[in-house]
């Protein structure tokens, strides 16, 4: 549930806070969502405070076009053009004097895994050429792909849980889990997270923690670990484990 706080206009005049842009290109569609965060408190085991940004209305700044992006395969000269009045929309609510440390990131979903790679490519090719030459973001190569389903699944899980609060580390009544950081001898405990069951358009994605002492022995499944990669099958250890399906 979200906190009062988080439910005001974004105080576009202070000039302490940092701006993210992400622009998610899903197979029915695109949407553009624009956070927020203040500086980090320092203390190490505190994540950052990212809050979706809200407008002058208190409406969140999140923008939808249709169709989806995979609709320029014949077409990849056209990307940027597509991509403008999101752009344009998150240049207008983003202050001026941010935009050239404000990271911008477009990532594609199922509807452009289903090109072949010689079109996803012309289409991402198109964008981290011609994007720069309009808006001024923090963008770059790197900050524009198709990403798996795998990868899809788990940014939904982190995604979810992030707002639910469960990678919180205070001491409350909800049931805890001890999660072993990789190589380290001490354990972290933490909320027991939940489970997402992401269905889009043209793909269908679960993710979910694996208890510690659980094996699961699936091609299809893969383990997230501490450090970011990925581990298959999912195995003991307690992490997200993610079963990306795709839908005919």
């Amino acid at each position: 549930m979200a906190r009062v706080g988080d439910l005001e206009a974004t105080d576009t005049e202070d000039s302490t806070l940092n701006y993210g842009i992400v622009i998610d290109c899903g197979s029915s569609g695109s949407r553009v969502f624009v956070y927020f965060w203040p500086p980090h408190n320092g203390n190490p085991h505190d994540l950052l405070d990212v809050k979706q940004m809200r407008d002058q209305s208190s409406q969140p700044v999140v923008k939808k076009i249709k169709p989806g992006i995979s609709v320029l395969a014949t077409t990849p000269d056209q990307a940027s053009h597509y991509m403008r009045p999101l752009l344009s929309f998150a240049a207008a609510h983003v202050p001026v004097t941010k935009h050239k440390e404000t990271p911008l990131y477009i990532l594609c979903t199922a509807g452009m895994r289903l090109l072949p790679e010689r079109q996803q490519a012309a289409i991402l090719e198109d964008l981290v050429r011609n994007v720069p030459l309009e808006f001024d973001f923090l963008f770059s190569e790197s900050q524009a792909e198709v990403i798996s389903g795998k990868q899809e699944g788990v940014y939904a899980w982190i995604g979810i849980n992030f707002v639910l609060g469960r990678f919180d580390h205070e001491e409350e009544e909800d049931a805890m889990i001890t999660v072993a950081l990789g190589g380290q001898a001490e354990s972290l405990v933490r909320k027991r997270t939940v489970g997402i069951l992401d269905m889009g358009g043209a793909s269908l994605q679960i993710a979910y923690e694996v208890p510690s002492m659980e094996t699961f022995s699936s091609p299809q499944q893969v383990r997230i670990l501490p450090s970011g990669q990925e581990s298959s099958p999912c195995g003991p250890q307690a992490g997200p484990c993610c079963s990306p399906l795709s839908l005919p």
